[in-house]
């Protein structure tokens, strides 16, 4: 899945405070997100940890299993 937020959280691994961003949403044991450009590679471990350093969530593009 793609989506586009916001980072709120401290600046890390090359995302800063107040950002948007285009991030791929990989879920596997816990939520893995990476920026579109291929960097940025984070694994949460929960949804609520992601929530708590993202917001104005909006998905951009969603991938249906099996296709």
């Amino acid at each position: 899945m793609t989506i586009t937020a916001k980072f709120v959280g401290t600046d890390s691994l090359g995302y800063l405070h107040g950002e948007f961003y285009e991030l791929e949403i990989a879920d596997e044991s816990g939520i893995s997100i990476k920026r579109d450009d291929g960097g940025g590679t984070c694994v949460y471990q929960s949804l609520s940890a992601f929530l708590k350093n993202w917001d104005n969530i909006r998905v951009e593009k969603w991938k249906k299993a099996n296709g």
